[in-house]
């Protein structure tokens, strides 16, 4: 009988001193914003194409865009990651979007899944909202993204005719 309890005790013991060793995976939080500081006034349509879901914004001339919190685990590597996605994530999970500048001119960007956890992104590279690396860090889990002027020349004419 001793010996099952002193057994019962190092077991107790053991498991006490491991589970108190036990880090948990702290939580981060992301939020990516976007700035516009063209000189028009924009439309943004983010597209889900596997689930159809859309999402539409408005944001005047110096306005800014708050996407959704994200909250990630950390020790995740792709968190940091220049050619991560998570912005889409925060655009409700969106792989393609339009930004439509007083209804005059119409730029595209997106992303597909070439693998699982790997991106392929539309060109230019360093102006797409979904890629991670496009965003600045200005500090406490926030990323922006400006929308300047020369994404507007950069963007196709359509004269009214931008849906």
């Amino acid at each position: 009988m001793k010996k099952i309890a002193f057994k019962l005790v190092i077991i107790i013991f053991t498991s006490f001193i491991i589970k108190s060793c036990l880090v948990e995976a702290r939580e981060i939080e992301r939020r990516y914003q976007i700035i516009n500081d063209s000189q028009s006034d924009i439309r943004i349509k983010f597209f889900n194409t596997y689930s159809g879901d859309s999402l539409e914004v408005e944001i005047q001339k110096n306005e800014i865009y708050l996407g959704e919190l994200l909250i990630h685990r950390s020790g995740n590597p792709q968190l940091s990651r220049d050619n991560s996605f998570y912005p889409s994530s925060a655009f409700n999970r969106s792989d393609s979007s339009v930004i439509i500048f007083d209804n005059k001119r119409i730029s595209s960007k997106s992303y597909t899944m070439t693998t699982p956890r790997k991106a392929a992104f539309s060109e230019p590279l360093d102006r797409n909202i979904f890629r991670h690396k496009n965003y600045e860090h200005i500090g406490d889990g926030n990323y922006v993204f400006v929308i300047i002027e020369s994404d507007y020349l950069d963007a196709v004419e359509c004269n009214g005719e931008c849906n």
